[in-house]
Parts: structure tokens; C-alpha cells; sequence
């Protein structure tokens, strides 16, 4: 018979706009709990998650925040393995109606790939390739807050700080971004540190 565990519990905090929150913690503390929660991925079991001053959402409403104002990079990468890279990285564009043709190729850099990349099947990319690619899925989509499960799990320690470097230009831009992370150098860059 499972039994329940509380693991989050009494907790608050506020994502500002433009900040860089890091959630630290050991493994089964709660951490990717604690994203879905912020992300409305996990309806609370108590309390609320008050969203742009607003806290009761019908889920057709949860819907909507999420496609519109939040994006995900899935520690899993959530990669449709057996379609290409550029068919992954279209389903995020598809859900941004400024998304241009031509931003595809600035995307691939931004990541550190090249356009050789998207016509390979991701089940033929390494993990480090396949984890940029689900970085560019995610940087395509129209979002306010990006939520970010271990981004840099796969990546050596070049790839990670050049992760790190789009992170800061997103907040300099006015996006927020929160990330789960075990990884210190992504840490201390952080406005905020919740440590579970």
C-alpha cells in the first residue's frame, strides 16, 4: 500500500518579471513537484496558485494561461522521438503566432546547433543535441515564464554555460525564467534561491 507524503507545504513566493528563480534541493524534496505546481502543470490538493492577481481558473482557463504565457523544458525533453528536429521545434512556433519561417534558423543558433541538425530524426541526435533542440521547442513558443526541469543534465560544461547565457538574456528581456536545477554554476546566477 503507497502511503502520502506532504512535500510541499505552507509555502509561497512570486515570480517577478524578468527573474531568474533557481529551486534547489535533494532528490524526492519536492523540486519538479514544485515546477509543476508554479507552471499550473499540478493542481494543488490545498491552497491556491494566484496567477496575474486571479486564483479560481476553470481548467478551459488553465488551458489558456498555459499556451499562452508559459513554456516548458521537460527534464525528459518530451521529444517525439521517431520526427525530426525541425518538426519538434515547429510544434512550439505553431504555438506563437509571431513566429516567422526565418526565426527557425536564428533559433538553431541561438542554441548552439547548426541547420544540419533539423533534418536528422531525433532519435539519431546525442542527449546534449536532443535536449538544445527541446530548448529551441520551448524558446519558439510565445511564453512570459519559462519553467525548465535540469537543462543542463546532457550538456558538457561549454554547452551549459552558453544554456546559462540565453537564460540571462531572457530575463533582460523581461521574461522570467525558473529553473530546477543540482547544477551550481546555473545556481548562483539565480535572483531567487528556494532551497527544499
Amino acid at each position: 500500500m503507497l502511503q502520502s507524503k506532504k512535500v510541499i507545504e505552507n509555502f509561497s513566493t512570486t515570480i517577478s518579471k524578468g527573474e531568474f528563480i533557481c529551486i534547489l534541493g535533494e532528490n524526492g524534496s519536492g523540486k519538479s513537484t514544485l515546477l509543476g505546481l508554479m507552471s499550473l502543470m499540478i493542481k494543488p490538493d490545498a491552497g491556491s496558485i494566484i496567477y496575474k492577481e486571479k486564483s479560481s481558473r476553470s481548467s478551459s482557463e488553465i488551458q489558456k494561461i498555459r499556451r499562452n504565457t508559459i513554456a516548458y523544458l521537460f527534464q525528459n525533453f518530451a521529444l517525439l522521438d521517431d520526427k525530426s528536429a525541425k518538426y519538434n521545434i515547429d510544434l512550439g512556433a505553431k504555438l506563437n503566432p509571431s513566429f516567422e519561417k526565418e526565426d527557425l534558423r536564428g533559433m538553431i543558433e541561438k542554441v548552439g546547433l547548426t541547420e544540419s541538425i533539423l533534418t536528422k530524426k531525433v532519435y539519431e541526435l546525442s542527449g546534449g543535441e536532443q535536449q538544445r533542440i527541446a530548448l529551441a521547442r520551448a524558446l519558439a513558443k510565445k511564453f512570459d515564464v519559462l519553467f525548465v526541469d535540469e537543462p543542463t543534465g546532457n550538456l558538457d560544461h561549454k554547452n551549459t554555460r552558453h544554456v546559462l547565457k540565453i537564460f540571462k538574456d531572457l530575463c533582460k528581456s523581461g521574461k522570467s525564467v525558473v529553473v530546477v536545477t543540482h547544477d551550481i554554476e546555473i545556481a548562483i546566477f539565480a535572483d531567487k534561491l528556494i532551497y527544499l
